[in-house]
């Protein structure tokens, strides 16, 4: 814009600063901040939507992003050797998509990732609440952080870099994602991984955290004891405590043993299980959440606990923002209606490099699980690097470039576990999902190890092929969508169908501007690519080629050419 590099300064100032608008930061020329405005350049702060504040000076802000979706951050002031702490406890995503059975958050579903600037408005807005700086942040609010590795790591720089915190003083949690820890360890963070546990076996893990089940928990802790050994960084536990669940002596014996195996005996953090609405589990008393933090402290094991507030005011908990998230969706919740389900039903739609199902791969991907009960759960979208360009013709319907992508997981990084996941004991559905996306989804789930796709059991429904069967699409029905008249009782001698059928001709034209105007360019269009309905024989401009099998893409007329008896000369 031919400002000074100095004006850079100012702007990032201004934005810490607290202002909202670039006519708020103070320093600037009114000629550069015009320019600005018409160039539609905006703080990237948001708005606060809600807050409510508890006796103690804890704070829950619900933040309105740019779309209107919502967000939570916590404030949590304390008092430490006479010195105010402020830490705050920001989201990394928009809903979450690891489907906790004891968490709000995750009933209301997933959205998408938070950016870096959007994670580190949460902090600046909780500091203007308070009224002082944050000391600490901790990754602990909606969303899993590992599934947005990218933006946490340069949210976390940010927080460094322009707000002074220590590396030391931030926290990330996770619940385990695969190799997602290794990928963190990688980054070489100074801040502290904090792994939510939850229950100190697989079998109670899985019923818990229904992501353990592709991620063991025996797996969780190899992978922490090797971030231990390749950062030199401790790895602390986050165990939710519910009542009659996973809070008796008996399981805090078999935490300590699990932990003790593992040579991970740094720090367990006890949080009592805070009510949500209308649920399975209960709120421990203090006495059995003592009892089990005595079985640890005995042995030897750093513990702090919280007997935090059940509500933070007037009844507002994690429920109020799960639903929040729920209705920022976008997506109107069904109430009824004439679909009945007797087991979840997940609609999932693919962008890819191509159509071939044996050679294209996944750009784009986006899910959601329809219940029983009407509610519905989102999981996407996530974008991936194909590993392969992605054709100027793919772009030219998603627009998604390979510059877009270059830096995005690989589908079988972490996502393949996780969508599979998501569509285990479901039916399937989409739209041309039989002929494309579930074959394209198979293959690559087949790249990443999974072989047991479509899931055992699994219907699969195709609105494109109920499209075809319910509507008409002869002659007749072409004459009214064209020619706005009826052809129906018409005699239909072949004259008659042929005048119709040149005027249906003509309407189409009329009605899509963009059509070639000569035969040649009409005639390109119509020329079909698959030889078979199937696929598996296809063009390649006049090349007609194998798209299954060890001939995979290759010219049909060579592995005819290689058998005795067989021609290929009217191909």
């Amino acid at each position: 814009m031919g400002q000074p590099a100095y004006r850079g300064k100012q702007l990032a100032a201004g934005i810490l600063k607290g202002a909202k608008r670039v006519a708020d930061i103070k320093g600037l020329p009114a000629s550069f901040i015009a320019q600005l405005q018409e160039a539609g350049v905006k703080t990237g702060r948001s708005a606060v939507h809600h807050t409510v504040r508890a006796p103690d000076g804890t704070s829950k802000l619900l933040l309105q992003l740019g779309e209107g979706r919502l967000i939570e951050a916590v404030g949590i002031p304390a008092q430490d050797s006479s010195k105010e702490r402020l830490t705050v406890c920001v989201s990394s995503q928009v809903g979450c998509p690891m489907r906790c059975t004891f968490c709000a958050t995750g009933k209301g579903g997933f959205a998408r990732n938070l950016t870096a600037h959007e994670i580190v408005d949460q902090v600046l807005a909780v500091s203007e609440l308070h009224g002082t700086r944050a000391s600490n942040v901790v990754f602990m609010g909606m969303g899993e952080p590992l599934l947005n590795l990218p933006n946490v790591v340069a949210a976390a720089a940010l927080m460094q870099q322009q707000l002074g915190m220590s590396g030391r003083a931030i926290t990330i949690s996770t619940v385990g994602v695969p190799n997602a820890i290794n990928r963190l360890a990688q980054h070489k963070l100074t801040a502290t991984l904090a792994v939510s546990l939850h229950a100190p076996n697989q079998e109670l893990r899985k019923q818990l955290v229904p992501s353990a089940a592709a991620y063991p928990l025996e797996a969780l802790l190899q992978d922490c004891a090797a971030y231990f050994k390749a950062t030199g960084r401790r790895v602390t536990f986050e165990y939710t405590l519910m009542s009659g669940t996973n809070d008796a002596p008996e399981h805090a014996r078999e935490l300590l043993a699990l932990l003790r195996h593992y040579k991970l005996m740094s720090h367990v953090n006890l949080i009592p299980w805070n009510p949500v609405g209308e649920s399975e589990f209960e709120r421990p008393s203090r006495a059995r959440v003592d009892a089990f933090k005595a079985v640890l402290e005995r042995a030897g094991l750093p513990v702090s606990s919280l007997m935090a507030q059940q509500n933070v005011v007037d009844g507002t908990s994690l429920l109020h923002v799960g639903r929040a998230a729920e209705q920022a969706l976008g997506q109107p919740q069904p109430q009824g209606g004439p679909l009945m389900l007797s087991r979840p039903l997940v609609t999932f739609d693919i962008e890819s490099t191509g159509t071939d199902v044996t050679r294209d791969r996944i750009v784009e991907i986006a899910a959601i699980k329809l219940m029983p009960d009407g509610t519905m759960q989102v999981l996407g979208p996530h974008r991936f690097n194909p590993d392969i360009p992605i054709p100027a013709e793919a772009t030219a319907i998603h627009g998604i470039t390979d510059a877009d992508v270059a830096t995005c997981p690989k589908f079988g990084d972490a996502a393949a576990v996780e969508y599979m996941h998501f569509m285990q004991d479901c039916d399937l559905h989409g739209f041309n999902a039989r002929r494309f996306d579930v074959l394209l989804i198979r293959a690559e789930f087949k790249r990443a190890g999974i072989t047991n796709f479509p899931p055992r059991g699994a219907t699969i429904v195709d609105s494109f092929k109920l499209f075809c069967l319910q509507e008409r699409r002869d002659l007749t029905a072409a004459v009214e969508f064209y020619c706005g008249r009826s052809h129906e009782g018409a005699a239909h001698s072949a004259l008659a169908d042929a005048k119709a059928s040149l005027e249906v001709l003509q309407g189409q034209l009329r009605h899509y501007p963009a059509l070639p105007r000569d035969v040649a360019g009409l005639a390109a269009l119509c020329a079909g690519q698959d030889i078979t309905e199937d696929g598996k024989f296809q063009w390649r401009g006049e090349v007609p080629v194998v798209a299954f099998g060890k001939h995979n893409i290759g010219d049909l007329r060579r592995p005819l050419a290689s058998k005795p008896g067989h021609h290929h000369r009217d191909l």
